[in-house]
């Protein structure tokens, strides 16, 4: 990529540091076999992408095939290191845990013929999975020496631990990109780790502990093992009452909105009309593959459902030759398979074949909730007997949608009000369905808490 080239090129040229030797290079195109003792290198610091695609003409290159990035750049470190030198890589959990051939083998060669002497776990969000997905991470640090002894690891979390949601539910606190890691908040670790101090949340594993059919790494702080503090049973039944009366509410809430939400008024009547009567239908076409880039260079680019979020794309492809663009509250739905799933634009964007824009002379939210409900009807559109070609133009100017109509027009206003209505029943039932989530985990919590109650009672006066 560009970005991090011109950065390291920066970043030298101000400290005043050669930049004869910053490449910009696919380093998975490499044949890590054919690594010469030259080639190696004393130190490596990185954070690797995990997450990704990787591409199947560069598994030759390496002697483990996998299509897990992350494993892919673990094994190009372990060939690129040489005698005696150090690596730091971020890993996320499954290079640590996956039980899975491959990875089990890389682990073998890395604790066999490489001194793993830390691994420092972290919480979700200090890294993402392709820059989207928050994930949980490790800082992995080894010297190409002596094959492993022990292991010293440590386990951070964020100063604030448990944070309660706004659903009432207790959470470990995340990193985020508002809120960061900061070095201040690693002290602690560096002091521990100078001595490779035993503590509530640092701990050692010897290599004769590791399991040898997996050679599994995954921290698993022995303290945690320890007995947790129960809360009473008293306690725990208060809260689920409170939470079971605050559900009954929601749920009387909504049916007193929905007996009226739906029903005509004086002089409304439903009408069911075909979709091009009341939109202009907008077929994707892709742009030029050369066009493609993820640098901001051109208009946001959206390729197919896969950059759909809940309501709104999360775009991370731009183009710098669009061909067809959707405007700012056009209903996007996708054409080819899997097809159905439906967005709103709330900017302009380019679509791509896979995708169509509908442009609604109506409220968007209505047809985007009409649309929720009818997907099982365009998948049933697209398909000429058992084989799933794709949804046409001509498939969606068809499809007939129920309509409020009055004086003879569609009634926009009813439609804002039911799409309201819509927003407000989903955000409910959203809420609801976390507090019975609730209530189910504080009456296991309960169930724990009444045996304990029971049998740790001293009845030995």
């Amino acid at each position: 990529k560009d970005v991090p080239y011109l950065i390291g090129i920066m970043n030298a040229l101000l400290h005043n540091l050669p930049t004869t030797r910053i490449y910009k290079t696919d380093t998975f195109s490499e044949d890590i076999r054919k690594i010469q003792e030259k080639d190696r290198v004393n130190i490596i610091l990185t954070n690797p992408p995990f997450g990704g695609k990787f591409d199947e003409r560069f598994k030759s290159n390496f002697p483990v095939k996998s299509s897990d990035t992350e494993l892919m750049a673990l094994q190009y470190v372990m060939r690129k290191i040489r005698q005696g030198g150090r690596v730091g890589i971020v890993v996320p959990e499954g290079v640590l845990s996956n039980t899975t051939g491959p990875f089990v083998r890389v682990r073998k060669e890395l604790l066999e013929n490489y001194n793993v002497h830390t691994i420092i776990s972290l919480p979700k969000g200090v890294f993402t999975a392709s820059g989207k997905t928050p994930v949980k991470t490790n800082l992995l640090f080894f010297e190409k020496t002596t094959p492993t002894d022990e292991i010293w690891y440590y386990e951070h979390k964020h100063p604030l631990g448990m944070v309660k949601t706004r659903y009432g539910k207790w959470v470990e606190k995340q990193y985020t990109k508002t809120d960061p890691i900061r070095d201040e908040y690693l002290i602690d670790c560096y002091e521990k780790w100078k001595n490779r101090e035993v503590s509530e949340n640092s701990w050692i594993v010897k290599i004769e502990d590791i399991d040898k059919e997996t050679y599994e790494l995954t921290p698993r702080n022995p303290n945690n093992l320890k007995k947790k503090k129960l809360r009473p049973a008293e306690e725990i039944l208060e809260d689920v009452l409170k939470e079971e009366k605050e559900v009954t509410g929601l749920l009387a809430e909504l049916k007193s909105t929905l007996e009226n939400a739906f029903k005509p008024r004086e002089g409304e009547e439903w009408r069911a009309v075909k979709l091009k009567e009341v939109a202009e239908i907008i077929m994707g076409q892709s742009p030029p593959s050369s066009s493609y880039n993820k640098e901001g260079k051109g208009i946001m680019f959206l390729q197919g459902n896969k950059e759909f979020g809940e309501l709104y794309p999360k775009p991370i492809m731009f183009t710098t030759d669009p061909k067809k663009l959707s405007q700012k509250n056009d209903i996007l739905i996708s054409v080819r398979a899997p097809v159905g799933e439906v967005n709103i634009a709330d900017k302009e964007y380019c679509i791509g074949r896979g995708l169509a824009a509908i442009r609604f002379k109506g409220e968007p939210k209505y047809l985007f909730y009409l649309f929720l409900l009818t997907k099982e009807k365009i998948e049933e559109l697209g398909k000429r007997g058992t084989t799933f070609r794709a949804v046409t133009k001509n498939h969606l100017s068809k499809i007939k949608i129920p309509l409020l109509y009055r004086n003879g027009k569609p009634n926009i206003e009813r439609q804002k009000e039911i799409a309201d209505y819509l927003d407000m029943a989903y955000e409910k039932l959203k809420i609801i369905k976390e507090k019975v989530k609730s209530q189910i985990s504080q009456l296991d919590e309960m169930k724990e808490s009444i045996l304990d109650e029971v049998f740790s009672y001293d009845k030995v006066k």
